[in-house]
């Protein structure tokens, strides 16, 4: 949803969420983004865009069917392999992000973005190892694994649009700067 508040200002908000279940036993998931949006005219050759992103995403992990004899075992396409209380992945983000945009002349333009990111993401499975043997023995395998990352990036542009001799031509230079910091575990 979204419109003009004034002649100088508009909102927009995006949102989804989603809840399903799967026809495999145990595994579902959950998740849910929200993205408002702000644009101001600051000047009558200058906008400002400031937004947050926020996304949620928990869910199940099922990494499917083993095989048996070169095929896939022929179970209830429902059953899962592994531990479904201990497979399972979150992902949580938070993100804010200002852009500015000034018209210098009517064929220059400079360009600012900025975003700053906040990421958690957490993935367990517990799953089969192996191919089930003659008598339907499937070995289980599991892992762990955590990031928590923190994005800064900040991109600038200027913009040269000119039609020269009947022909459009667009110009850009830039440059960009980024620090990321992440801690990973594995286990």
């Amino acid at each position: 949803i979204g419109g003009a508040t004034s002649a100088k200002s508009a909102i927009r908000l995006n949102a989804f969420y989603e809840n399903a279940d799967s026809y495999r036993d145990y595994v579902g998931l959950e998740r849910y983004g929200i993205n408002p949006t702000i644009s101001l005219a600051i000047a009558d050759n200058t906008d400002i865009d400031l937004a947050y992103e926020r996304l949620s995403d928990d869910r199940t992990v099922d990494r499917g069917v083993p095989s048996k004899s070169g095929s896939p075992y022929d179970v209830d396409r429902s059953a899962f392999f592994g531990d479904p209380r201990a497979s399972l992945t979150t992902a949580d983000v938070n993100a804010g992000a200002l852009s500015l945009e000034h018209r210098i002349s009517a064929s220059l333009t400079l360009r600012n973005k900025t975003r700053f990111a906040d990421y958690r993401k957490y993935y367990q499975n517990v799953f089969a190892n192996s191919a089930a043997s003659a008598a339907g023995v499937v070995a289980l395998g599991a892992y762990s694994s955590g990031a928590d990352r923190q994005n800064l990036f900040n991109q600038t542009d200027f913009i040269w649009d000119k039609s020269i001799g009947g022909i459009e031509h667009v110009l850009l230079v830039g440059m960009e700067f980024g620090r990321q910091q992440s801690h990973n575990t594995r286990s």
